[in-house]
């Protein structure tokens, strides 16, 4: 497939103490190559099997132990199969997805060489059924650091929910599917996404991580040293001390990379962990969960996605939420002050609101796709307004993985191991423009998501774009979007 390109006006890094400045050889963004990274000879690497740093059991060692993983990766599992939460806000709202156990557990026990039933089992992450599918660059997902931009530059619509760990450069993501014992897809489908904060607070370490991402571009083939600097970046975001990253200046002032800039913490980076469920199940689900104060993973409520009954066509919970989300509308459009009657990148749905005398509780740690449709979307009964219906759509599990992106459940599809993941059209690298039809109205469009990620990215490149100006062009693509 051949990968959609912009050409890149010559970048200069902006210099900072004991590194010079550093024009870079003007060479177009490969998105294969620095956003969007799904090649076999990378994915299908030592690098991606474990003890490889690209290895499921690598990043839960990373985030938790090396000694602790195994019991974290299987209070995770049991949990999720049994649907017994560590510290969910609401047990209630947390369903048993048994699949895990016949599909996950019991296909790795055997693995591992243990018979399958109650025995103590201590998972080897070496036998763990994960392969890697992609390595995403997300620094679209970044906030602007200055104190009064606390919005997501472009809404939960392809972020998680909000997390202790800081993100203001955006994400980083390791994307994996579930395979059986003979190395296939589980049938049906799921995936297992792993996001990261990109650590850094000023436009110079945005500039930095940017560069970091970009110089993977200038590299000819997808060979050991792309793989190894593709490595080094990773690790930035992945691990807790980076063996093969040298932060200091080391030998006298000698001009450090962009690497070797980006700030760093002891502590994990690990935001959140995500599933696409298609297997385990009749029902398709997402779900997600977070790094906990007692170094395990809980389910988290996903934002932006309200529970399963307010996707009913016609029913009243689908009526009261759309009279919430008019009432907050209105309110934003009446604004006294002018310069905040603008839309939102996307609505902040609480946990529960109040319309017509009665609650409503909106907040799921389960998110379903209604009748498995994968057209399913938020139609908002009575609500004429077509852009607000596909803000808060897009914003749900179901409007983004199906019926408002034109996608049939998968972004980055499970895959078998020396094939490229297939992406949705919604992700489509080739430079082709896509129209897609709102499935609420009929009416066409065409989607610039992944042409908007290429120009957000190349204005990071730029050391003169204040954090200012960066903000219009998020607006601007907000206002192209929608």
């Amino acid at each position: 497939m051949k990968s959609f390109v912009v050409l890149l006006a010559g970048c200069v890094c902006a210099a900072s103490p004991g590194y010079a400045a550093r024009t870079l050889e003007q060479h177009e963004i490969r998105m294969d190559r620095e956003l969007l990274i799904t090649a076999p000879e990378v994915v299908d690497s030592e690098m991606a099997f474990y003890p490889g740093p690209w290895s499921f059991g690598h990043l839960m060692e990373e985030a938790f132990g090396k000694s602790e993983a195994p019991t974290v990766v299987l209070r995770w599992l049991e949990e999720w199969a049994s649907g017994r939460p560590a510290a969910a806000e609401d047990p209630a709202l947390v369903t048993a997805r048994p699949g895990v156990t016949s599909k996950i557990i019991e296909s790795w026990k055997r693995a591992d060489g243990y018979q399958v039933g109650p025995l103590a089992w201590s998972p080897r992450l070496e036998n763990a059924p994960f392969r890697l599918l992609a390595i995403v660059n997300r620094m679209d997902l970044g906030r602007v650091p200055v104190e009064e931009a606390v919005r997501p530059a472009f809404g939960p619509w392809g972020g998680g929910s909000d997390s202790d760990v800081e993100s203001l450069m955006g994400e980083g993501r390791l994307v994996f599917c579930t395979v059986d014992a003979q190395g296939r897809p589980l049938e049906g489908g799921l995936t297992v996404i792993f996001e990261y904060g990109l650590q850094g607070t000023t436009d110079q370490h945005r500039i930095d991580w940017a560069l970091a991402w970009h110089q993977l571009g200038e590299m000819g083939d997808l060979d050991a040293t792309y793989r190894a600097s593709l490595a080094k970046v990773t690790r930035l975001f992945t691990d807790r001390v980076d063996a093969d990253a040298n932060h200091a200046l080391g030998n006298g002032d000698r001009p450090r990379s962009p690497v070797e800039r980006i700030p760093r913490k002891e502590t994990t980076q690990l935001m959140r962990v995500r599933t696409n469920d298609g297997a385990l199940g009749k029902i398709w689900e997402f779900r997600e969960w977070h790094p906990d104060e007692e170094g395990f993973l809980k389910p988290a409520v996903l934002a932006g996605s309200p529970g399963e009954e307010f996707f009913e066509r016609g029913s009243k919970p689908n009526r009261m939420l759309t009279r919430w989300l008019k009432r907050e509308v209105s309110e934003i459009r009446t604004n006294p002050d002018p310069e905040l009657r603008e839309l939102p990148d996307a609505f902040e749905l609480p946990h529960s609101f109040s319309a017509n005398g009665e609650s409503w509780k909106t907040a799921t740690l389960v998110a379903v796709v209604p009748d498995n449709d994968a057209e399913a979307h938020w139609d908002g009964w009575g609500l004429s307004d077509s852009e607000v219906r596909r803000t808060l759509s897009m914003q749900t599990c179901c409007g983004c993985h199906c019926g408002d992106t034109g996608s049939v459940f998968f972004h980055v599809a499970p895959r078998k191991e020396g094939e490229p993941a297939d992406l949705s059209p919604f992700l489509r690298t080739d430079g082709s423009r896509l129209r897609i039809r709102d499935p609420a109205t009929g009416r066409g469009f065409v989607s610039t998501a992944m042409e908007d990620r290429v120009e957000m990215f190349r204005s990071f490149l730029s050391p003169d774009l204040r954090s200012s100006e960066i903000r219009e062009m998020q607006v601007s693509r907000r206002l192209r979007v929608h």
